[in-house]
């Protein structure tokens, strides 16, 4: 169970202060929190839980840590001396004032979260109206900008306008030639006007014969004056030579003739336009329906589609697709933001294109060593390792810094999946190339300690194995002397004391290993080989578990404590029957029980 460590305190009338030491905890190991009843402070296997003698305000306490120690000091909710720290009540005094602290602090946590998300809110407003002023602003300018060039474009169009049609009367008395008049003829006949029909006495009407032809626009492209037959050609000899050297011409032909443009006829051309879709590793049309779909395919088989070219299309990407440096940046925000599996998949892109980038191995197994995928987290390193040039370089070397990253990362994976040799060699390793790093040194003797209790579980899964229960409990025992808080050590020594009937035992060893897998956080390296949070294995541990304390309660006859362990198993695992035909069973006793 967890142990309560060494503490001080002191006070004056406005504050109190607590010093806790860390006894070689490293500062990112501890876990503190603070509520105006109830002071907690987390670091394995120390847990320290104080409930105050009086209010204190949370939300003005200060935490150091330094040299070794924390050193937290809250403002007393009342001005006062405290005449001593804890409260001094009795049990259920004490459950009920740390709860309702506990929802005090919940209620000010929810209260302030949403102030900050209202104060984002109201500032991205700001900053969005701000923006589209800035753009309205903008905007207009433009606008003012193209009505100005507008208008002075077309003030220079109406200007040359004008100019032109002051210029074009006199370009046409220049053209015109001199008329001269023509002796006189008879009037020439309407060439559109039909000729009047007259009745003979017979009946019959008498169509005249057609008379010379007179000259058109349409039959001559140089129109002249009709003279008669009967004219003397002596007198008019010299008039036709004149009026045949000087043709009359139609000025308004001449001006349409003028302002026609004449374009050239469409210009041949062999070349073909080719259109390029954007290659596609299915061959299906992309549909926004299937899209979640294919890309979770992708994720799964992407190792195998390196060749691709659906995937990787050079032609339909921009630099961030392409660029393994920027894709790696983008990596890096994502898990500084803790978004890992984001993370995992830019490292991953960064990799299909450029493999051989050992920062982006080393920073894609942090990320599986995050999410829990340990295996993964092995195999990056290893291939990370393999690339990493093994030289005799000093340890202020990139490649070494890299190097001892990689196999503590590749240690902590091994030991989360119990392959403490294997982690040890690891982690000795790294120690070769900072030997006086003290956090190396502890995690090298706590992995040590690991392979000690995994050893002896072994022999005890055996004894278990051969139904041996006595002989498997104590060397489960022997195991839980080297490390108290190896969870399958306790789960199984449970198990021991269940067949041997010995109900209290198997309570104590459920409550402890609930203890743990209820209050466990991830670490650099982990206590002994617990499933990650979350994760269906770690589920299936306290389903057991319950299941184990469920049984031993009804055993000791604890009815109402047994109804609710199978009660909590039956929320993690909704459709196991066996369990429900147990739930039924104890409240059938706990009905029949006087």
């Amino acid at each position: 169970m967890p142990l309560t460590p060494q503490f001080t305190w002191e006070q004056d009338a406005s504050s109190v202060a607590l010093h806790v030491p860390l006894k070689g905890v490293s500062p990112k190991d501890v876990d503190i929190y603070v509520a105006d009843l109830v002071v907690k402070i987390n670091f394995k296997p120390y847990v320290l839980l104080v409930d105050l003698h009086a209010r204190i305000q949370p939300e003005n306490a200060t935490v150091t840590i330094a040299n070794g120690a924390i050193a937290l000091v809250a403002q007393k909710h009342e001005p006062g001396v405290w005449q001593q720290l804890a409260y001094d009540g009795t049990k259920a005094d004490r459950l009920e004032r740390r709860k309702m602290s506990m929802a005090r602090k919940e209620a000010f946590e929810q209260k302030l979260s949403e102030d900050r998300k209202d104060l984002k809110y109201q500032s991205e407003k700001k900053t969005l109206r701000d923006q589209m002023s800035l753009d309205d602003i903008e905007r207009q300018r433009l606008e003012d900008l193209k009505a100005d060039e507008k208008q002075s474009e077309e003030d220079a169009m109406y200007q040359t306008f004008r100019e032109l049609q002051q210029q074009r009367p006199s370009q046409i008395q220049r053209k015109k030639p001199p008329v001269k008049s023509p002796k006189a003829t008879p009037p020439a006949a309407r060439p559109n006007e039909p000729p009047i029909l007259e009745m003979t006495p017979d009946g019959e009407f008498e169509i005249p014969e057609p008379g010379p032809k007179i000259a058109s626009s349409d039959d001559a492209p140089d129109r002249k004056w009709a003279t008669s037959d009967t004219e003397s050609d002596a007198d008019d000899s010299d008039n036709q030579d004149d009026e045949a050297n000087q043709p009359w011409i139609d000025d308004n032909d001449r001006d349409i003739d003028e302002g026609v443009t004449y374009l050239p006829p469409p210009r041949q051309t062999d070349q073909v336009s080719k259109i390029v879709f954007t290659p596609r590793v299915f061959p299906t049309p992309s549909r926004e329906s299937t899209a979640v779909d294919e890309e979770n395919w992708l994720m799964k088989n992407r190792k195998h589609l390196k060749s691709h070219k659906g995937l990787h299309a050079a032609a339909a990407q921009d630099i961030s697709e392409t660029d393994p440096v920027w894709l790696k940046a983008r990596g890096d925000d994502f898990y500084r933001h803790k978004d890992f599996q984001s993370a995992i998949n830019a490292y991953g892109d960064a990799l299909a294109i450029d493999p051989s980038f050992t920062p982006c191995l080393s920073n894609r197994a942090a990320c599986f060593l995050q999410v829990g995928e340990y295996q993964l987290c092995a195999d990056d390193c290893t291939t990370a390792l393999a690339q990493l040039p093994d030289r005799g370089e000093t340890p202020t070397m990139p490649n070494i810094q890299l190097k001892v990253r990689v196999l503590v990362r590749r240690g902590t994976a091994y030991c989360q999946l119990g392959l403490y040799s294997q982690a040890k060699a690891d982690y000795g390793v790294a120690l070769t190339f900072h030997p006086q790093s003290e956090p190396l040194q502890l995690d090298f003797a706590r992995i040590g300690q690991l392979e000690a209790c995994a050893e002896q579980k072994k022999q005890a899964d055996a004894c278990y194995t051969n139904q041996d229960f006595v002989a498997a409990r104590e060397l489960y025992s022997q195991a839980l002397t080297l490390d108290p808080t190896f969870i399958s050590c306790l789960s199984n020594r449970a198990a021991c004391h269940l067949a041997l009937l010995d109900a209290p035992a198997c309570i104590v060893d459920c409550t402890r290993a609930l203890a743990i897998l209820e209050d466990s956080v991830p670490s650099a390296v982990p206590y002994s080989a617990i499933p990650a949070p979350g994760s269906a294995k770690r589920r299936q541990w306290v389903l057991k578990t319950l299941v184990r304390r469920g049984a031993a309660y009804t055993i000791d006859k604890q009815w109402a404590k047994a109804e609710q362990d199978y009660l909590d198993g039956l929320i993690l695992d909704p459709g196991n029957a066996q369990l429900t035909d147990d739930l039924a069973h104890v409240r059938r006793l706990k009905r029949e029980a006087p």
